[in-house]
């Protein structure tokens, strides 16, 4: 399995930002213990409440999906005793496999067509950098929903006409647990550093654009040459202005995108 803050594999050489359970609670199907929310590790009673509510959320995710695997494994089971009742002859149920063999294959082409098309558009295309340095500034709950934004951005991505190449940055300790747990993370098509953006990529740092909704410059035009960062955080607004903040102390240019001029 690819491990967090690792190239993508080399096969075919290719919100803030967009919380699914650990594997541990994913296979076992069973519920985090409530003592794991506590009243003291939230600001106000409505986070409070909100860190509940997600968690019930990812409960019931679970309990439904359980069902589901058990009406599939039903439903499986009786197209299997069906197929035995028509009796087929010898020659019929082999057209039959003959069929299935070819409608998996053709499955399988569209799929590897799709990833050499999206791996060839990122040949091209310009670097987003998703900065996940914040996972001490979150709680568990707030980390878990970064991971399923981080998964849909990702989803968003590969279907785009112009895909962009992602630079997850400091993808370490809690934040690597965190997005280990995403269903197929370790194939994502994107680059892991466990380091900092600055580390990661010094030599482009004059063209780092730190993307903040507190930043005075707005950003009307996209420049292809630059680097533009969005924040990994989830955090109901507690921590506000932390991003133009580090940007600031690390020399880095500001920009925000024109969102609150074209949304009421």
């Amino acid at each position: 399995m690819e491990k967090c803050g690792t190239e993508p594999p080399k096969a075919g050489d290719a919100s803030e930002v967009f919380g699914e359970p650990s594997a541990s609670v994913a296979s076992s199907g069973t519920k985090r213990p409530r003592e794991e929310i506590l009243r003291e590790n939230y600001p106000s009673k409505s986070a409070y409440k909100k860190a509940l509510k997600d968690r019930k959320k990812l409960e019931t995710k679970l309990f439904r999906k359980e069902q589901r695997k058990k009406e599939q494994a039903i439903e499986r089971e009786r197209k299997k005793e069906e197929r035995l009742k028509e009796k087929l002859s010898p020659e019929e149920i082999e057209e039959r496999r003959k069929k299935s063999k070819e409608r998996v294959a053709n499955q399988r082409k569209v799929k590897q067509e799709r990833i050499e098309k999206f791996r060839k558009a990122l040949s091209t295309a310009p670097t987003v950098v998703i900065d996940l340095e914040f996972g001490e500034l979150m709680t568990e709950s707030e980390r878990r929903s970064l991971a399923h934004q981080l998964m849909h951005c990702y989803a968003m991505n590969k279907k785009s006409e112009k895909p962009c190449n992602i630079l997850l940055s400091g993808l370490d300790g809690i934040m690597c647990e965190s997005t280990e747990s995403l269903s197929g993370f370790e194939n994502w098509e994107v680059r892991r550093e466990r380091k900092g953006y600055i580390e990661a990529v010094s030599e482009k740092k004059d063209d780092l654009v730190y993307l903040t909704a507190d930043a005075e410059d707005v950003i009307d035009t996209f420049d292809p040459s630059k680097l533009y960062i969005i924040g990994g955080l989830v955090d109901r607004n507690r921590h506000k202005g932390v991003c133009k903040k580090k940007a600031e102390d690390q020399g880095i240019a500001t920009g925000r995108l024109p969102i609150q001029d074209h949304v009421k």
